[in-house]
């Protein structure tokens, strides 16, 4: 709605101090909400960051437990099946819902279980419904007999820190890799040397924007397309596989059999998820740029890598529906 309709008192001419005191104000609420809105996002950051940090920390500490413990269960097996401590339950939840549904959960998808399943249409579009969507995926992950653990301060802590340890230690694990996994669509390793060497890559520049020359980063970026193609069909590019070949069987995969250990192998994942999809997708755009953590916004670029997992999840389901 245009402000202009109440920047003046009807009668009034202008200049009238009424006139400049109304457009002031607009002027002043308008400002005011734009910084709420830029508070309530930093807040939001802040909280994500700790909740990382408060998982590492937790990690560290079960570490020292265990390598203590004479009763320690040996390496590379399923805490999920090893373990009756429910935290532990729900850490191990976690990390496969990052993987494998989705890499960020809002504070607010724990309390209550929506009516209706993750993948109704009804949860695509603003945030509130993909924290809508969010909840009833978790609750359809997480099983029955603990549900009203959910509702719980702290095990709706323990599983968003999981979720983001898991987002942190999976970006870092494909940056030591990312030569080799580009090296499918001929990038040379010396692109990915540095944050610098990646900003002044041509190929690399060419694969985050159809035209180099113009602001911003699109969401459906070249980058997602096989390459030499047309733009009708996005989640082609071949280093997409191998990105999520990575992130569940680990670097060895991509020369060797994947690890008994691995999560992929643990967790006997035999089929691809949307969830997977899009995150390979955020993935593969976030190692060809600027950013060197997968924060919810890029700190160099400013993309918007939960958004862009939102609109990934969004067309594929849509797609999905209409076939069928």
């Amino acid at each position: 709605m245009s402000t202009s309709r109440f920047s003046t008192i009807p009668g009034a001419p202008a200049g009238h101090p009424s006139s400049v005191s109304i457009t002031s104000l607009t002027l002043a609420l308008r400002e005011s909400q734009l910084e709420n809105d830029r508070l309530a996002e930093t807040i939001r950051e802040l909280k994500d960051k700790v909740a990382e940090l408060q998982a590492e920390k937790a990690a560290r500490k079960r570490g020292r437990k265990g390598r203590s413990s004479k009763n320690a269960a040996p390496a590379g097996s399923d805490d999920e099946g090893q373990v009756d401590d429910p935290e532990t339950k729900i850490t191990s939840l976690a990390k496969r819902f990052c993987i494998l549904h989705r890499p960020w959960v809002p504070e607010a998808s724990f309390g209550q279980q929506p009516p209706k399943p993750s993948s109704d249409p009804s949860y695509f579009g603003s945030r509130e419904q993909w924290t809508l969507g969010s909840s009833a995926e978790i609750y359809e992950v997480v099983p029955s007999e603990l549900h009203h653990l959910l509702s719980t301060a702290r095990i709706s802590s323990v599983f968003r820190s999981a979720v983001g340890a898991q987002r942190v230690a999976m970006a870092h694990s494909l940056k030591t890799c990312a030569p080799r996994i580009f090296a499918k669509i001929d990038i040379p390793e010396s692109a990915f040397t540095s944050a610098t060497t990646r900003a002044e890559s041509g190929q690399l520049q060419a694969l985050l924007k159809w035209n180099v020359n113009k602001p911003g980063f699109p969401t459906l970026a070249p980058i997602l397309y096989e390459p030499h193609s047309g733009r009708d069909r996005p989640f082609q590019n071949p280093v997409l596989p191998l990105i999520l070949r990575v992130i569940l069987f680990g670097p060895s995969s991509l020369t060797s059999r994947p690890a008994a250990n691995s999560s992929g192998r643990k967790w006997e994942v035999s089929q691809v998820t949307i969830g997977g999809i899009c995150l390979s997708a955020v993935m593969a755009r976030f190692l060809i740029s600027e950013d060197t953590e997968l924060s919810r916004v890029g700190s160099t670029t400013n993309i918007d890598y939960e958004e862009a997992f939102h609109a990934y999840h969004s067309h594929i389901c849509r797609r999905t529906q209409h076939i069928q």
